[in-house]
């Protein structure tokens, strides 16, 4: 399962988005995507992990606050599911 995090505190990194969903289940990868003109997060990410702990990262995370930020987690969609939802 790909999880979409949003509202990524900007000074996050990949290590520290894997220890945040570790303790729900294994993670496969944990990536904040860069803004690679200003060299910093994006403010969001992607976590991959086996359905049963995503389903349980998404519960526990979803509005969860870090460092001021209230995290939206969700199962990531994949791009034919945006293409039908057009």
């Amino acid at each position: 399962m790909k999880i979409y995090i949003g509202n990524l505190p900007w000074s996050i990194a990949d290590n520290e988005l894997d220890a945040l969903f570790a303790v729900h289940g294994h993670i496969v990868s944990a990536q904040v995507v860069s803004d690679k003109e200003h060299k910093r997060s994006g403010g969001f990410g992607f976590v991959v992990m086996d359905t049963e702990s995503g389903n349980r990262a998404i519960l526990a995370l979803d509005g969860y606050e870090l460092e001021s930020n209230t995290l939206r987690v969700h199962e990531a969609e994949t791009t034919e599911k945006r293409v039908i939802n057009l």
